[in-house]
């Protein structure tokens, strides 16, 4: 019945009816009917699809993503390009560069080996019809754990039994590092907003270090407390003046 069912592929299909009548004169007529349906509109633009982007990737290593097409009605040539390391398929079985054919519901399965290099773009592109993604992979920045130099604010002319503080910005790592204080003068220190003393402390790229020195009863005494991070130092120097504070 071609008249009650649409017709799903993008052919058209035909039906023909051929009719014969014969009289009590022994005369015949015979007649021909031919009925033809149009198939549909060949659909060869899916929609959009996306792979999965890494970043901070391990060197070395192959990643994986997966698209499943849709929004064709009619098989499509799927094109790789991209990096020489990457392969796709259609079965998840056999990886390689050569065009594949897809039709509507098939997946395809990209993968693309990581660089051997830091801080390495490696991309892998898709094309079917005319709608394309790409996949990137890049490899993680080399581990970094010396920090820009700080530099604290030395006090002079201080108040004696008094508490002076100041606060440096670490930069310029991209891994966790060590901070410790050396000091003769009682200093201690602290991330953050964490406990005050004189204990090392894990410090991330832009954590605060904030270094306070107490200062004793003697005028014109100097104090000294020393921050060390990730190799990289600095000391703060808080001076007493007179008793009363005045430094001639």
């Amino acid at each position: 019945n071609l008249t009650s069912q649409s017709n799903p592929s993008t052919s058209s299909r035909t039906a023909t009816v051929t009719y014969t009548t014969s009289t009590q004169f022994g005369y015949s007529h015979t007649m021909t009917f031919t009925f033809q349906q149009d198939g549909q509109v060949a659909d060869t633009t899916p929609n959009q699809f996306t792979f999965t982007d890494y970043t901070n990737a391990t060197v070395n290593t192959t990643y994986n993503s997966s698209v499943t097409i849709t929004g064709i009605n009619t098989a499509v040539t799927a094109v790789y390009t991209g990096d020489a390391n990457g392969s796709f398929s259609t079965d998840n079985s056999t990886f390689n560069q050569s065009n594949n054919t897809v039709n509507n519901g098939d997946t395809i399965y990209l993968r693309l080996p990581s660089a051997p290099s830091a801080s390495t773009t490696r991309t892998a592109t898709i094309t079917i019809g005319s709608i394309s993604d790409t996949m990137t992979v890049t490899t993680a920045a080399p581990v970094d754990s010396t920090p820009d130099a700080f530099s604290f604010t030395d006090v002079t002319g201080a108040d004696i039994l008094s508490i002076y503080s100041d606060t440096v910005t670490i930069t310029g790592i991209n891994t966790s590092v060590t901070a410790t204080i050396t000091t003769t003068d009682g200093a201690i220190f602290k991330v953050n907003n964490g406990t005050a003393n004189t204990s090392s402390k894990t410090v991330v790229n832009n954590d605060t270090i904030t270094v306070s020195i107490a200062t004793t009863s003697d005028s014109f005494t100097l104090h000294q407390a020393t921050i060390t991070v990730g190799g990289v130092s600095d000391t703060f120097s808080v001076t007493t003046g007179s008793s009363g504070g005045f430094e001639p």
